[in-house]
């Protein structure tokens, strides 16, 4: 299957950041069931994209919702139809709406900056060796994932890692999550940026308790709302 056996989405030039993902950018890909796939776009054009799957399960075809992340941007999402496909390495995307930002950073995370170590559980082209600790520092987390820093060899896109997830007044609780971005900075610092893959509802009871913590933190409440 190519963009033209699907529809194009209308003309998206007043919206912000318009153009189409460049070749090598990270979508979420998040269906109706709610399953997450990382996506790394090989191809933009004429409101479809075409990618290659670097995380998470096959997305099925019918409506999801994508998001694009860039380091210092603003996230944005977008709603989609996922068309079927032969090839489970590759997913076809057409946009059915135009981007708008989620502004998930300020509305919807919390900063932190405490102490999370996590360890890998499963290496992507065995770049880090399984079950390695990492000494990650939460940056800020919401209740679908955190953005942590790191220094040294950084995980790759598409790894998983278990996190020790909690603060000084929540007690840690290992919660898994997917690498869905790597930014990279001198010295060898790097932020990740994880998506948690909730095995349970009691997992996912565990990082709105944390996350609610860290709401009412000092830090938070001097600028709640804005």
């Amino acid at each position: 299957m190519t963009h033209h056996d699907l529809s194009p989405v209308g003309d998206q030039q007043d919206e912000p950041r318009a153009q189409l993902p460049p070749v090598g950018a990270t979508l979420t890909v998040t269906t109706a069931t709610d399953a997450t796939a990382t996506v790394v776009v090989e191809r933009a054009i004429d409101g479809h994209v075409t990618g290659m799957l670097s995380g998470g399960d096959p997305p099925t075809p019918g409506s999801a919702t994508i998001r694009w992340f860039e380091p210092a941007e603003p996230t944005l999402q977008a709603a989609a139809v996922v068309a079927p496909c032969a090839d489970e390495t590759r997913v076809h995307l057409r946009l059915t709406t135009p981007w708008c930002d989620t502004d998930g950073r300020r509305a919807q995370r919390f900063e932190a900056r405490s102490s999370m170590p996590g360890h890998v559980l499963q290496t992507v082209e065995n770049t880090l060796v399984p079950n390695l600790r990492l000494d990650l520092v939460c940056i800020d987390l919401s209740t679908t994932g955190m953005m942590a820093a790191y220094h040294g060899r950084p995980p790759r896109v598409g790894e998983l890692i278990e996190v020790a997830l909690g603060t000084a007044s929540v007690r840690p609780m290992p919660v898994v999550a997917r690498v869905t971005r790597v930014a990279s900075f001198p010295f060898g610092r790097s932020e990740v940026g994880l998506t948690f893959v909730f095995d349970s509802s009691r997992e996912r009871q565990h990082v709105l308790a944390v996350r609610d913590d860290l709401a009412v933190s000092p830090a938070n409440a001097a600028t709640a709302g804005g």
